[in-house]
């Protein structure tokens, strides 16, 4: 039997979780809807816009029944839930009945909404080649005056052009208020045009990063899974407070290895605690960016889908025999 190291991408733009199924070695395939029998002898899985099956539904039912019939589940990842860009209830109802796919992921389950025969959470994660010390010691990010923030966030903060940022600029807006009155120093940015290392060396220069909100979460929405960012600032050494989100602890340990906040009351106060408590933030800081070496790079969340698509091949192998 033919190795299975094809995978059918039907989707336009790439993803950090489809760039490390290629670093494990798959060859990806790109806009392929006809594969030839020679390819599918050795397609893994098949990959499909989770928004196509509301807009294609049919196109997406008789790639499934080809798929299935050559041993290959058709799957989708869903960053977006649970707002799902906006899209009508009463479309999204209707598509969760038809379960369109043979594995729905996503990295938020929590609305419970069921699209494929079998629901997989797939949080976020980081790339730990871009992502990590960059040169830096333990030892620098444990001396105090190394550091040049006591507070900062950087990601979209343009409201005028994406409906989700609303919230969050409204929050940083009432937060930097807040902190001027007490004399704490912030720096809240949009992010645009800071590079890479620029991004870390604010991480590894802010005593407290903040994440609140995403772009996908539009007003009126529950908040969704964890952003990148709540692995990226930790793999870079950098201590991270986050509004409460749903899937938090089926990644980390509250108080063990994450920190969350519920309110602006209770963000301003973990902010005051967590300044003359340094030390704290930093042991924290320690276990989490060790919690993510072990389980929450791109490379893991590959290896989780591998498994998941080589149990959905053998389930239906018992089931036929």
């Amino acid at each position: 039997m033919e190795k299975r190291n094809l995978i059918l991408f039907n989707e336009q733009r790439r993803n950090p979780l489809i760039d490390a199924l290629e670093v494990a070695g798959y060859e990806i395939a790109q806009d392929v809807w006809h594969p030839t029998s020679a390819q599918l002898r050795r397609t893994e899985l098949a990959w499909v816009n989770f928004y196509e099956c509301p807009k294609r539904p049919w196109r997406i039912a008789a790639f499934k029944q080809r798929m299935n019939s050559a041993g290959v589940p058709v799957l989708a990842w869903n960053r977006d839930a649970p707002s799902y860009k906006g899209r009508p209830a009463w479309r999204l109802w209707l598509l969760s009945r038809l379960k369109l796919l043979d594995i729905y992921m996503s990295h938020s389950l929590s609305d419970g909404m069921g699209f494929g025969e079998q629901q997989l959470l797939m949080p976020n994660a980081t790339d730990i080649t871009r992502y990590n010390l960059a040169g830096r010691t333990w030892e620098m990010l444990a001396d105090p005056a190394f550091y040049q923030y006591d507070v900062s966030f950087f990601g979209g903060l343009d409201a005028a052009n994406h409906r989700g940022q609303g919230l969050r600029v409204q929050f940083f807006n009432e937060l930097a208020a807040r902190l001027d009155k007490l004399g704490i120093s912030h720096y809240f940015n949009d992010g645009k045009g800071l590079d890479l290392m620029g991004q870390i060396d604010l991480i590894q220069r802010t005593r407290i990063n903040l994440q609140y909100g995403a772009t996908c979460e539009y007003p009126g929405h529950q908040p969704g899974g964890l952003p990148e960012r709540c692995f990226g600032v930790q793999a870079c050494g950098g201590f991270l407070l986050s509004d409460r989100r749903p899937h938090s602890r089926d990644s980390f340990t509250l108080g063990a290895d994450y920190v969350e906040f519920e309110s602006m009351d209770d963000c301003v106060s973990k902010i005051q605690y967590y300044l003359t408590h340094f030390d704290e933030a930093r042991q924290l800081a320690k276990a989490a960016y060790q919690r993510v070496q072990d389980a929450h790079t791109y490379a893991h969340r590959a290896t989780q889908l591998v498994n998941t698509v080589d149990a959905w091949r053998q389930h239906r192998r018992l089931a036929v025999a």
